[in-house]
């Protein structure tokens, strides 16, 4: 049972994510943060399709990481990594079918960025990292220990 709400929790927060990138972020051309946000990024600069370029950022930053992290702290970047762009991708015709439009560009960014919030905070709670930029963090700290044992 434990690990069915963990599960439920994750993909419910994907679905969160997914829709506030879909119907906020993307529409009103915002960049957020982390790999998603690059990937955003990059399909506004170079007309790409942004679930791509989020399912290859997330897989080169997955696949660099293995230098300087166990496969125990990556296995938690995985299923996120992988489940926000397929999810973002099956939702976003409903987003184009079914498009929400709001008055102000504040207020779209103040949605985007509680959706976004509340669809990590159920990833996280899940005990899984939503972000692959986190990465870093991970790594900085890894090498930080590295460096520690050499003094």
């Amino acid at each position: 049972m434990d690990r069915f709400i963990r599960i439920f929790s994750i993909v419910l927060g994907c679905i969160i994510i997914s829709f506030g990138l879909n119907y906020f972020v993307l529409p009103n051309q915002l960049v957020i943060i982390g790999s998603d946000g690059l990937a955003c990024l990059f399909s506004y600069i170079f007309t790409s399709n942004v679930y791509i370029n989020m399912f290859i950022l997330n897989a080169i930053i997955l696949l660099f990481s293995l230098i300087f992290i166990d496969k125990q702290t990556i296995k938690l970047y995985i299923v996120p990594a992988v489940l926000i762009p397929i999810i973002s991708y099956l939702t976003s015709f409903i987003s184009k079918s079914y498009p929400i439009q709001l008055p102000e560009m504040l207020v779209s960014i103040l949605v985007a960025s509680f959706l976004i919030g509340i669809g990590y905070s159920f990833i996280f709670k899940a005990g899984y990292k939503a972000s692959v930029i986190f990465i870093v963090e991970d790594i900085f700290s890894s090498s930080a220990n590295s460096f520690k044992l050499f003094i």
